[in-house]
């Protein structure tokens, strides 16, 4: 497929800017690179949400961890990979531990 994306094509020959194979032709177009720590976080864990209890500490599996205590009554995403457990608010990491 990628021999076919690069070679130059026969309907493209009379193109004025020069463009002649298939993946020349949309250069407008740019793929949007992602960091390779929000892909993994993406396609490799699970996540949950929990809500913190009045010491700022998460209920997950009948085991508890502690988040923060001022965010107290608030709602938490917790990342569940195949090594660590990450707890977020707001986009940032609150605490991270290492699971087997």
């Amino acid at each position: 497929m990628s021999d076919y994306n690069t070679q130059e094509h026969h309907a493209y020959r009379h193109r004025r800017e020069g463009r002649r194979s298939p993946s020349e032709v949309p250069s407008w177009v740019r793929t949007p690179r992602y960091p390779d720590e929000d892909l993994a976080r993406a396609f490799f864990s699970a996540r949950h949400t929990r809500t913190l209890d009045g010491l700022g500490y998460l209920t997950l599996q009948r085991f508890r961890f502690y988040a923060e205590e001022g965010l107290a009554g608030t709602e938490v995403a917790v990342w569940m990979q195949e090594d660590s457990l990450t707890v977020e608010h707001g986009g940032e990491a609150l605490s991270r531990y290492e699971v087997e």
